[in-house]
């Protein structure tokens, strides 16, 4: 019988591996049951577990993560005026228990921040609530009984918004309304849209007259609504100054609803504190004017329709008039997907030739955690998706296929998922107004923006979403 040769080190590491349970490189675990593992895969975890330590130290940047603990470190010195919830908090913990300082100095500085920070979640208010099962991973499935009252004010919030002020509810209106007065319908349809049309035309876009209410946009509804995810807006650079020109803050991804730009709209997220002397408005659908009830909402809250008109008002109209824009729209919203990064951004020239022509600095801003806030069930599906995109081509807007959580269980319904969203805003990118830029400045300009965005998505994707897939340009 002819003996065994020795095996080397490679072919040794090689079987190892074939014995380590087979993952995605998306989302990779080591799931293994220690009762019921066999050595040889103990083993394999083992090593697997060994490498991936590895591959954090030889990662290790030691600029990069200076920059991160500076971050972390101007999150709490705001505390006091811009509270961090508890699943920040512990969105800080978990990163600074993933990292490995490569430095003595900044093992001292991690440490210190680990400390601060398990302070305030040990004496955090919302510490002895019972914490809410929709999250990733979890194995519950209903939230009927113990749910703290201030949880169900939170799921009262979204449902408003998500349904009242939505076109699902203005078309079950009208059609009620068609069905209970037919005889009345065809004469207050016509009054009705007749004096819509009137307001539209005549209105201001901002400022006075235009029917924006501060009181609507400090609502309490608003504070329930920022706390359910929560919702977060920081600056990438905290001694960053917005109010010495107007701003164009670009938002990306759109995720399935944009959720975060009620992080600009709204009191609740910090806007007033990080952006003294800034007036931010927000451009959403033209549509979304023309239908009862989610126009009263956009006109409260100061949105314009996404015109270049409203875009150029909007940044024009006073001293530090600043708007916000989701540059990829319904487009990005088709590919929204939890830890997915794909932005609508290769053949978007718009906004770039508007804040050349008006001189506003344009402002990258990216919001991590917006596309896991539903699961997108035609993701994987090239025919729907083209589908879609014809759908957009036409509406401007198309359907989606998506799954959220229901007002009583984790899975199955259209409210969005429990996930923090944290909107990261980078430094204002300032440009020389021009009236008639050329397409080679225009070029210029996005090309800069496309790289100071990727920078902004790099520094911060660690902290925040350190599952996510990297940024791709669609």
């Amino acid at each position: 019988m002819e003996e065994e040769k020795p095996k080397s080190l490679l072919e040794h590491i090689e079987t190892l591996l074939e014995r380590v349970p087979k993952v995605s490189s998306f989302d990779e675990k080591v799931e293994v049951d220690l009762d019921m593992a066999t050595c040889e895969q103990l083993e394999g975890s083992i090593e697997c577990l060994k490498r991936r330590l590895e591959k954090r130290r030889a990662e290790a940047d030691e600029g990069k993560l200076l920059k991160q603990l500076q971050h972390l470190e101007s999150q709490l010195e705001l505390h006091e005026k811009v509270p961090i919830s508890l699943p920040h908090l512990e969105i800080y913990r978990g990163f600074l228990g993933r990292v490995m300082p490569p430095t003595t100095e900044l093992q001292e500085r991690a440490s210190s921040l680990k400390e601060r920070i398990h302070h305030l979640i040990n004496h955090h208010p919302n510490r002895a609530e019972p914490r809410s099962g929709d999250h990733e991973n979890t194995e519950q499935k209903g939230a009927i009984v113990s749910v703290p009252i201030t949880r169900r004010r939170q799921t009262a919030a979204i449902f408003f918004l998500n349904f009242f002020t939505g076109p699902l509810l203005v078309m079950s209106l009208i059609f009620m309304f068609w069905w209970f007065f037919p005889f009345l319908w065809a004469t207050v349809f016509a009054v009705y849209y007749a004096w819509v049309y009137h307001h539209n035309k005549t209105r201001p876009l901002y400022g006075e007259g235009s029917g924006t209410k501060e009181s609507y946009r400090e609502s309490v509804i608003f504070k329930h609504f920022c706390d359910y995810f929560p919702l977060r807006v920081v600056k990438d650079d905290p001694t960053a100054d917005y109010s010495a020109n107007s701003n164009l803050f670009c938002i990306h991804p759109h995720g399935v609803q944009c959720v975060a730009i009620f992080g600009f709209l709204t009191k609740y997220c910090g806007s007033d504190v990080l952006f003294p002397g800034v007036h931010i408005s927000a451009q959403t659908l033209p549509m979304n004017f023309w239908a009862p009830v989610m126009r009263e909402h956009c006109i409260a809250l100061g949105c314009g329709d996404a015109s270049a008109h409203s875009i150029k008002k909007a940044l024009t109209w006073c001293k530090g008039a600043s708007t916000g824009l989701v540059v990829g729209g319904a487009k990005e919203a088709i590919h929204a997907a939890p830890h997915t990064n794909k932005i609508a951004l290769k053949e978007r020239y718009g906004f770039v030739k508007m804040a050349l022509s008006t001189g506003a600095s344009l402002v990258p801003c990216y919001s991590f955690g917006e596309n896991s806030l539903y699961d997108n069930l035609s993701a994987d599906r090239p025919r729907i998706v083209k589908w879609q995109r014809r759908l957009q081509r036409m509406l401007t807007f198309a359907p989606l296929f998506v799954a959220g959580r229901g007002i009583f269980s984790y899975s199955g319904g259209l409210i969005p998922h429990r996930r923090p969203v944290t909107t990261v805003v980078g430094k204002p990118i300032p440009v020389e107004k021009t009236d008639n830029p050329s397409p080679e400045m225009i070029k210029e300009v996005h090309d800069r923006y496309v790289n100071e965005l990727k920078d902004l998505f790099e520094a911060h994707r660690d902290i925040y979403d350190p599952k996510c897939q990297d940024l791709e340009l669609i």
